[in-house]
């Protein structure tokens, strides 16, 4: 497994646990992956990974 689709990965766990959790720590790291994200979209996984986060990030928004 390539670096790119571990972390992607690893991410969509996190994304799936964030969610349910109200934590200043686990926003920074939303913002964070967000963030850093738009570089990567080049590589397979990483639109459907950012689509998720941005929903996510709705969801605790609201």
């Amino acid at each position: 497994m390539r670096h790119i689709e571990a972390a992607c990965q690893t991410w969509t766990s996190f994304l799936n646990e964030c969610v349910t959790l109200s934590s200043a720590r686990g926003d920074e790291h939303l913002k964070t992956m967000l963030q850093a994200l738009p570089a990567y979209r080049g590589i397979a996984g990483v639109s459907d990974l950012e689509d998720r986060a941005r929903q996510a990030a709705q969801l605790k928004a609201t």
